[in-house]
């Protein structure tokens, strides 16, 4: 692969810029906060993208966020491959979506292709991480080299790890990890281990719920009693508050008895009023008429000549008034045998009459005068006695108050008997009773439910000691988890020992000598043949690497080669690494300002090192800030930046 330009549409401190490279080797200048290092980091992020959980990834996301206020956040790489050609790859961060399009007579088509795919196809490499520790070589990789611990260097690129930490270590921490999980299960330890602290757990939460379950039978008694003691407490409140209203509405009917009887003694006393007044208005009307008829009669006797008969014989006249007060007296048992009010009237008045005549005859006098005088003092008395009886109210007064009375009663009977059917006598008492009962029931039942959450309250607390069976369980299953857990890890543990020996051991027999005999062809071509073999040796103390020259038989150990020797060692190791990662496919080599310590004489050996690898195949792009380096070689100079 190729990389033709970069175009920065919006990214960091670039906005619509475009670098070009060449397809062999460039150099692209820029002095310090120029963004040499964004130019790399654009590049990597159009074929990657920044997404993802590592820090490293969304901190780069952040930092590279357009300075210029443009809502635009995407850049895109021209590059070639060989199979599909001329492509350009353009990924918009913010969505982390990337297009790919093909490239023809300079027109662009969506192709269809994922970025991803390609990487994983035409590069080997699928990943920001694993392209940085490839074909990206930064400043601090160089500056390492300065000092006398290059093995150190190559084991991080060996083992691809950003500290290289020895094989034996690594196994030995995880012998004493699997060693500190296991201790006290195979022999007794002063202490346990997190497994048979588990194990242990495990044991005295089995042993607990079997206590709880020893008492659950009798602790399940007491819960049903207390649910069925307070179901017939709730069964009696229910019953309580049916009973009440219909009490409550029988007294309500009681209350209205009451106002009835009342109404009826009313009635009965107006009516035996009523009916007194009636019998004295009635003897009113027989004395009146009487009344009336003596007058008539006095009419008659004074208009028959009365003056004169009395003038002729007052004896016989005497004698003739006597007579007939005897014979009206007489005549009034008549009456009495009428056996009514009328006939009573009547033998009163008679009698009266009678006894008046009788009077009169003997003391001289004019009988039927002094009678009429005497009817009509009595009538007087009657109409006193009747206006008496009445109480100020008229005859007519009295009787509407009857009429408004007997609708009221017919009324007052109309609802005692709606509610005499709904709820008799009876039935009252036999409702007062029970809820006499009820109420009895009830105060016996909450004394009940109290004593059983009492006693179950007590059971918990000294039985159960505060732990139900579900909390017991749940501490159980949990136990039982981290004991699955830390067996799970015990084997991973075992497991990666196991891969790491192994691995080891491949490294030893399959990568080692492939990247020996690259190496060693690399360094042939980069040192003109006066290095010519590579040597590693990798043990579980880490990686040990040494040289062989044309002027020396032996072997030489790199940390006491010249630091421009061991720039070329660890170049040609790079590559090599390179190079097994990829497959052997052709990939870029980046260099970002790596040699910014380097003399004259070494830099300009070092280009042409970069120089040569250029021209076997590897497409070299350096940045750099050194303005000299771009005057020196111009014809490589790409582009330039700040």
């Amino acid at each position: 692969m190729e990389i033709e330009s970069v175009n920065l549409a919006g990214f960091g401190q670039f906005h619509d810029e475009e670098i070009k490279f060449n397809n062999v080797m460039s150099i692209v200048y820029g002095p310090n906060e120029a963004g040499k290092s964004t130019i790399v980091d654009a590049i990597a992020g159009v074929l990657f993208g920044f997404k993802g959980r590592r820090g490293e990834l969304k901190e780069l996301k952040q930092r590279y966020l357009p300075r210029k206020g443009d809502t635009t956040y995407r850049a895109g790489l021209t590059i070639y491959i060989d199979g599909l050609g001329m492509l350009y790859i353009e990924r918009d961060f913010l969505t982390n979506k990337a297009e790919v399009c093909t490239i023809d007579g300079g027109a662009r088509s969506l192709s269809g292709l994922n970025a991803t795919d390609i990487l994983n196809t035409h590069l080997g490499i699928n990943s920001f991480q694993l392209f940085k520790s490839t074909v990206l070589v930064r400043q601090e990789e160089i500056a390492v080299l300065a000092g006398a611990d290059v093995s150190n260097a190559l084991s991080k690129r060996l083992l691809n790890t950003d500290a290289a930490v020895p094989v034996r270590k690594v196994l030995l921490t995880l012998g004493n990890r699997y060693l500190e999980l296991n201790r006290g299960l195979i022999r007794s330890t002063g202490s346990s281990g997190p497994i048979k602290l588990c194990h242990e757990e495990i044991k005295h939460l089995e042993q607990e719920l079997a206590e709880i379950d020893e008492v659950s039978s009798d602790y399940e008694a007491l819960v049903m009693e207390a649910e069925s003691t307070e179901e017939k407490l709730a069964r009696v409140r229910l019953r309580l508050s049916e009973i009440s209203p219909l009490i409550m509405g029988y007294q309500a009917c009681l209350e209205i008895t009451k106002q009835r009887d009342e109404v009826f003694n009313r009635q009965t006393e107006i009516q035996t009023r009523l009916d007194k007044a009636g019998d004295k208005i009635a003897r009113l009307k027989v004395i009146e008429g009487s009344l009336h008829d003596s007058r008539q009669y006095e009419r008659y006797l004074h208009n028959r000549q009365l003056k004169e008969l009395v003038q002729k014989d007052t004896p016989r006249r005497s004698y003739f008034g006597l007579a007939v007060g005897l014979g009206l007296c007489l005549l009034s048992g008549l009456g009495f045998l009428m056996e009514n009010i009328s006939g009573y009237t009547l033998a009163v008045s008679l009698i009266a009459i009678g006894l008046a005549l009788v009077f009169f005859s003997l003391a001289g006098k004019q009988p039927l005068h002094h009678a009429i005088d005497s009817m009509v003092k009595e009538h007087e008395l009657l109409q006193e006695s009747i206006d008496q009886y009445l109480d100020g109210k008229s005859e007519d007064e009295l009787k509407t108050e009857i009429s408004v009375l007997s609708v009221k009663l017919r009324n007052l009977r109309t609802e005692i008997d709606l509610l005499n059917c709904a709820l008799s006598a009876d039935e009252y008492n036999l409702l007062v009773k029970e809820e006499e009962m009820q109420l009895k029931e009830k105060d016996l039942l909450e004394q009940d439910v109290v004593r059983l959450r009492t006693t179950l309250f007590d059971f918990e607390r000294f039985a159960l000691k505060g732990k139900d069976r579900w909390t017991v369980e749940n501490q159980l299953l949990d136990k039982k988890q981290e004991l699955t857990s830390l067996e799970i890890k015990k084997k991973g543990i075992a497991e990666a020992v196991r891969i790491l020996r192994e691995s080891f051991a491949e490294a030893q027999t399959d990568v080692v000598p492939r990247v020996e005999q690259r190496a060693s062809e690399l360094l042939r071509r980069i040192t003109g043949g006066r290095y010519e073999q590579f040597d590693i040796n990798l043990d579980t103390n880490g990686i040990t690497v040494r040289v062989k020259s044309r002027e020396h038989s032996e072997m030489l150990d790199i940390d006491g080669l010249s630091t421009g020797t061991r720039d070329q060692v660890y170049l040609a190791f790079r590559i090599a690494m390179a190079e097994l990662v990829t497959g052997g496919r052709n990939f870029p080599l980046i260099f970002d300002d790596p040699f910014v310590n380097f003399d004259a004489d070494r830099l300009d050996n070092t280009i042409k090192v970069l120089q040569k690898l250029a021209g076997m195949g590897h497409q070299v792009i350096l940045l750099t800030k050194d303005r000299q380096t771009l005057a020196q070689y111009p014809e490589i100079a790409a582009a330039v930046t700040g």
